[in-house]
């Protein structure tokens, strides 16, 4: 006799399977096979570039303020911090998708800032950080001398 007679709900238990089975293994590989993958990586950023600047904009809702360090080296931003979830007392979960925990992640910059200049502001979750680019980073003219 075929199992689909005993268990009537069997495709969609089929689906949360393969489902579930999919997750473990993209996280196992750590996103190896799907370079484009993001969502692995929290907080999620956005990282553009002005004119004399370099801007990391990451997504941090619930994170409060003095639970964010940020550190500048000339070519990366590492964002530390800590996200926690509450539950009312007698409240169980019944279904979890928001990260939760200590967090670190380090942006590497496509070319070297002033660590000295930078400047962090953050509004309704957002942390925007601007960054000034090293002055010897942008063009720069050279005289040549004869002898």
């Amino acid at each position: 006799m075929p199992i689909r007679g005993h268990w009537p709900d069997w495709p969609e238990r089929w689906m949360e399977f393969q489902q579930e089975m999919r997750r473990l293994f993209d996280e196992s590989l750590g996103g190896f096979l799907d370079r484009r993958s993001t969502s692995r990586h929290f907080p999620p950023v956005n990282v553009y570039e002005t004119e004399g600047a370099l801007v990391v904009r990451a997504e941090v809702p619930g994170v409060p303020i003095e639970k964010l360090e940020l550190s500048v080296t000339g070519d990366s931003l590492t964002l530390e911090g800590e996200r926690r979830l509450e539950l009312p007392e007698g409240a169980s979960y019944v279904a979890q998708e928001r990260q939760h925990g200590r967090f670190r992640r380090v942006v590497a910059l496509p070319q070297p800032v002033d660590a000295e200049k930078v400047k962090a502001e953050y509004a309704e979750g957002i942390l925007t950080v601007t960054m000034p680019k090293a002055k010897e980073a942008g063009p720069r003219t050279v005289r040549v001398k004869a002898e």
